[in-house]
């Protein structure tokens, strides 16, 4: 249809990026639409992926995972903190497809021991969001860029229960240039169909940018400024 081409035409913003991508839908369309998008992402990627998770509470999430073409989840990491080893088997438990799952030792201002360009797919929800808060938030983002292969995917998935807005953190992190150029972020826009309102989903794939050189947004039009508006005293 032509308002939902419209609808789910990118939208860029800074940065040479990795993936991102936003949930924000009704309950009877959650579990569909998630697996559906995330297979559809997948399905021109690598066969087996390597997953990461930001501070996961349970193993819910690896479920989305679906490769195409007989594919699996040949790894998956949770990266975080305060994991008891009763928590650590509960959530191994919780796959139902012996996903290996490893866990890492994660908090602000450590570096995750993990080399560069080696996960193919990171998520994060919007529980993790907020207990990680705009700090953490923003130390998974950069550490999620760096190590995101060249076509990977960073998805974070809003819980359904929560009727709030997205966290502030999130929110402030698309406003803070820096933070977007830093973390390398490309973004685009993707909106389901459906009659009820409020569902949406951004996304964005990684695009490496040339050796030595960082991607810059397009210079204003004449006669606005770098937002787009008239400049004082513009027509």
């Amino acid at each position: 249809r032509p308002g939902a081409r419209a609808a789910a035409r990118p939208r860029r913003a800074w940065g040479p990026g990795s993936g991102l991508m936003f949930f924000d839908i009704s309950a009877y369309q959650q579990e569909r639409f998630i697996v559906t998008t995330i297979f559809n992402l997948l399905k021109d990627g690598p066969r087996d992926v390597i997953g990461l998770e930001w501070q996961p509470e349970d193993g819910r999430a690896i479920r989305y995972l679906k490769p195409p073409d007989g594919g699996s989840v040949r790894r998956y990491i949770a990266a975080g903190t305060g994991y008891t080893e009763a928590a650590k088997t509960s959530f191994k438990m919780e796959t139902f497809d012996n996903v290996p799952v490893d866990f890492l030792e994660w908090q602000m201002g450590a570096t995750l021991q993990l080399k560069s360009q080696t996960v193919d797919v990171a998520l994060c929800t919007q529980r993790s969001i907020e207990r990680l808060g705009q700090k953490g938030l923003k130390e998974a983002l950069k550490e999620s860029a760096r190590v995101l292969k060249p076509k990977g995917q960073l998805i974070l998935i809003r819980d359904d229960a929560d009727k709030r807005p997205l966290p502030e953190a999130a929110a402030a992190l698309f406003e803070t240039s820096a933070t977007l150029s830093e973390s390398g972020l490309a973004v685009s826009q993707l909106v389901p169909r459906q009659k009820r309102p409020a569902s949406a989903a951004t996304q964005a794939r990684r695009r490496p940018a040339a050796a030595g050189s960082a991607r810059r947004p397009p210079p204003p039009r004449p006669g606005t400024s770098g937002r787009g508006r008239p400049r004082a005293g513009g027509r």
